[in-house]
């Protein structure tokens, strides 16, 4: 089952329909490959708390990017309606980029201060949503996650395994263990480590 949003006052009922084609699509297979292949591709880090259909952001915020990442940890009200209501402004006021849902944990730098059946339960609102990717934490591995990933590649949802290491930079042979659990079992697009240098050679 999969919901497809509407932003308030939302009087363009194209957007909504391209949205759910745009989701087909993916499921089919059949959705069309980038126009030109880049060899650097950019995404914007949304942190703001809440988005309003009364003043929408400048379209230029988003010029330029590829990928516009929705921090669910950061929003003033994470409960599912607002959730959806924020994620339908995004796409309006993005002008229906692809969305990189997250909810970072605490201990990898996020607010999110939760259990992992509150992570999942998050994370469910974006799957649901049909979010072009899901950021999800390689660290809350196991076999609930793997059902989400299961369903999520259903839905044509790419999948970034990620950790962050806020404590010392550990060894290559560390990072590269780091990101191996960030594969999620072959399930992840993309394999996400990021730690903190403190000398040139990190």
């Amino acid at each position: 089952d999969v919901d497809v949003l509407i932003a308030p006052r939302e009087s363009d009922w194209g957007a909504p329909q391209a949205q759910l084609a745009a989701l087909l699509g993916r499921v089919r297979g059949t959705a069309a490959a980038a126009a030109a292949a880049r060899p650097y591709s950019f995404f914007l880090s949304l942190t703001l708390p809440e988005l309003s259909a009364d003043r929408p952001l400048p379209a230029a915020i988003f010029e330029g990017s590829d990928v516009v990442e929705m921090r669910v940890d950061l929003l003033a009200d994470t409960s599912t309606d607002a959730i959806r209501r924020y994620l339908a402004l995004l796409r309006k006021q993005s002008g229906g980029r692809p969305v990189l849902y997250t909810v970072r944990s605490v201990g990898e730098g996020g607010r999110f201060g939760g259990s992992t059946d509150e992570y999942l339960r998050l994370n469910e609102v974006g799957l649901r949503a049909g979010c072009e990717m899901l950021d999800l934490e390689a660290a809350r591995d196991g076999p609930p996650m793997r059902d989400m990933l299961a369903r999520a590649a259903r839905l044509g949802i790419g999948i970034v395994g990620s950790f962050h290491e806020l404590g010392p930079m550990p060894s290559q042979e560390g990072v590269i263990a780091a990101l191996r659990r960030c594969c999620l079992g072959g399930a992840a697009a993309v394999a996400k480590f990021v730690g903190v240098a403190s000398e040139p050679s990190h």
